[in-house]
């Protein structure tokens, strides 16, 4: 699996979600990211994702440009993208999501609890860099499509996938 090097990817996904169920709204004088430079191909897409309150940016009025994302931040994009609301447990999930004082902390529990991601495992990674795949399927849960990526799942969309057919799939259109 290849990891992502650049919010980019996130953001073109990002913006195709919010496109079938969100209106967008414009940047409305929001003070602009010092690393995203005028008249890059992302800029109005990142501002988009800056007006419907899905990521501030990493702070200092930075964006993060060229940063990596980890499994958390996307976690939290798509609670955020879902608009669903936080869900704060007794104890977490996951052995590295024990401390309620980490701020991915009910990010990653409201997700669990949407279905966006599964406990397949004891360990969420929550700092680790997360790939293309492992966006796409909790893009594909979130969405609620897990019973067409089950029916897809002998559809063969890349030859360099080999778990997750059906996810990528539906991902790629």
């Amino acid at each position: 699996m290849r990891k992502i090097k650049k919010p980019g990817y996130i953001i073109i996904t990002f913006v195709l979600i919010l496109s079938f169920s969100y209106a967008f709204t414009d940047n409305g004088g929001n003070m602009v990211f010092t690393d995203v430079p005028a008249g890059h191909w992302a800029e109005e897409s990142i501002y988009k994702l800056r007006g419907q309150g899905i990521t501030d940016g990493i702070g200092n009025n930075k964006f993060g440009m060229g940063l990596t994302i980890n499994r958390s931040e996307f976690a939290a994009f798509l609670v955020k993208l879902m608009k669903w609301d936080l869900y704060y447990p007794d104890k977490g999930s996951y052995t590295d999501n024990l401390d309620k004082g980490k701020w991915y902390f009910s990010y990653i529990e409201t997700a669990l609890k949407n279905d966006a991601i599964v406990k397949d495992c004891e360990i969420f990674r929550a700092e680790e860099p997360i790939s293309r795949e492992e966006m796409a399927v909790m893009i594909v849960r979130a969405l609620g499509y897990e019973n067409l990526s089950v029916k897809l799942s002998d559809y063969n969309t890349f030859t360099d996938v080999g778990n997750n057919k059906g996810h990528i799939a539906i991902a790629k259109d």
